[in-house]
């Protein structure tokens, strides 16, 4: 099996995050080998030891490039690059690329669009299972801050998983394959925004978008969706995100 080659995702030259790692190991192995369509993808093992992450990323990764129309997963076979899979890779890539050679900030406001356009939707069709499963994720990553010892990738990790949360239950496939895309690739910097601000204020603020979720007020919830502890330091520290550790 091919050995894993690392490739960067903004200016700067830096790793990506996990998640990101393993979806472009796949995008590149499928766009110019030794993946082809129609074809199974080694095992989740595999791929951990190929790309040098744990299964979680791993799983993550698989969940959005089979969203997207990349990958099939066929439970107890496995995961197949889909034979018509062409077109959805091409725009993947292209997609990744634009990603590598824009700012931080343009990156930031895609993420914002899709995340606010995913929270009205959700506002406006939730049940109360949804507030009971989005409070439930919630309080991983407040339970993790309140440790004091919790690094930030494993904060950063219940982090994204609430705002996946909102991506896997805001009625709207599309909107969710995409935000979990955009996700993956912005993940660099919820760690940076987490080392700015902390698990307990992110808490905080998800706090809010649940309660405007609660009373279905979809505006508020769009409102609260902006992070701010990004958009309050992106235009200082701007260089300082262009080289994500």
């Amino acid at each position: 099996m091919p050995g894993f080659e690392t490739y960067d995702v903004a200016d700067g030259g830096e790793k990506q995050d996990a998640v990101s790692r393993v979806v472009t190991y796949i995008l590149h192995a499928s766009e110019s080998g030794p993946f082809s369509p129609g074809e199974r993808l080694p095992n989740e093992a595999e791929l951990c030891a190929a790309v040098g992450v744990s299964r979680t990323p791993v799983r993550e990764a698989v969940k959005i490039l089979e969203a997207v129309g990349l990958l099939e997963v066929r439970r107890g076979v496995g995961t197949f690059l889909r034979q018509n899979s062409v077109a959805a890779l091409g725009q993947l890539l292209l997609f990744q690329r634009e990603a590598a050679r824009t700012s931080p900030r343009h990156l930031y406001e895609t993420r914002l669009m899709v995340e606010r356009t995913a929270a009205q939707l959700l506002a406006q069709s939730r049940v109360q299972a949804d507030v009971d499963a989005l409070r439930e994720v919630n309080e991983r990553l407040r339970a993790l801050a309140l440790t004091g010892t919790a690094t930030v990738d494993e904060l950063a990790q219940a982090d994204i998983a609430f705002h996946v949360a909102i991506y896997d239950r805001c009625q709207n496939e599309l909107i969710g394959s995409l935000g979990r895309f955009v996700t993956a690739l912005f993940a660099p910097w919820i760690r940076k925004s987490l080392e700015r601000g902390g698990g307990l204020r992110a808490a905080r603020n998800h706090d809010l978008l649940i309660g405007m979720i609660e009373v279905q007020n979809a505006g508020g919830a769009s409102e609260a969706a902006v992070d701010r502890v990004v958009e309050e330091g992106l235009d200082h520290w701007q260089e300082t995100l262009r080289d994500p550790a």
